[in-house]
């Protein structure tokens, strides 16, 4: 009789180590190629190599200058050039403004 439970037992015992050992072999199996996709995405992400030219306009102002009838309004109109990212395009950083007056 003690026999048989100790058989029973150690069956219930190596049965579980069993499938626990399965698990966690499935579990880093799901983890390593978890890693290599990850891997993959990044990869892609270094080979195709995109650049972007961003151009922003703004102005300031109104300003005067003069007085009395010979009194001027006049704006500051500023453009930015800038350059993002990594492939060949004609880009170099560029800041200019240019004053434009209104017409009365």
């Amino acid at each position: 009789m003690k026999k048989k439970i100790f058989f029973a037992v150690a069956t219930i015992v190596a049965a579980v180590s069993v499938g626990y050992a399965a698990y966690l072999s499935q579990r880093v199996g799901m983890t390593d190629t978890l890693l290599e996709n990850i891997e993959a995405l990044a990869d892609e992400e270094d080979e195709s190599k995109s650049a972007e030219v961003i151009e922003r306009t703004w102005q300031e102002g109104p300003f005067y200058t003069g007085t009395g009838e010979n009194t001027i309004e006049y704006y500051w109109v500023y453009t930015l050039t800038e350059c993002y990212g990594d492939g060949v395009i004609d880009c170099e950083y560029n800041l200019t403004g240019e004053r434009k007056e209104t017409s009365k």
